[in-house]
């Protein structure tokens, strides 16, 4: 079963989405902040789901880490899509997906579903 990490600094957010996910038969790797979630620039998961606003980096910033090492599928968690896209515009990188904040509990796990399944998917 596919790894997922989750990098988000409050406790309510990561807690529903590592149950989500463990229910679902995920494995799950957490960080409360991105210093520690620098280890996926060379241990990466399957997909990881970032925090716009953790810390001492934002999760844009450490999205642009971790492209320069990998190509870990990513997947924003936000709730303020204007200002990640333009955070994301200023840095020239484009997650795979974004689930806004608050969410659904089903679009989290069907996000996840649909990212990997494309990130399996063969080129053409």
């Amino acid at each position: 079963m596919p790894t997922i990490a989750i990098v988000n600094n409050e406790d309510s957010t990561r807690a529903i989405i590592r149950r989500l996910l463990r229910e679902a038969g995920y494995r799950v790797r957490e960080y409360v902040d991105t210093e520690s979630a620098l280890e996926l620039c060379e241990r990466p998961a399957d997909l990881a789901i970032l925090d716009r606003t953790n810390y001492p980096l934002k999760g844009p910033e450490l999205f642009v880490r971790i492209r320069a090492h990998n190509n870990m599928p990513v997947v924003f968690a936000s709730g303020n899509g204007y200002m990640l896209e333009k955070e994301l515009a200023q840095l020239h990188v484009q997650p795979q997906a974004v689930i806004d904040l608050p969410f659904m509990n089903a679009d989290v796990l069907d996000t996840v579903r649909r990212v990997l399944a494309q990130d399996c998917a063969p080129s053409s």
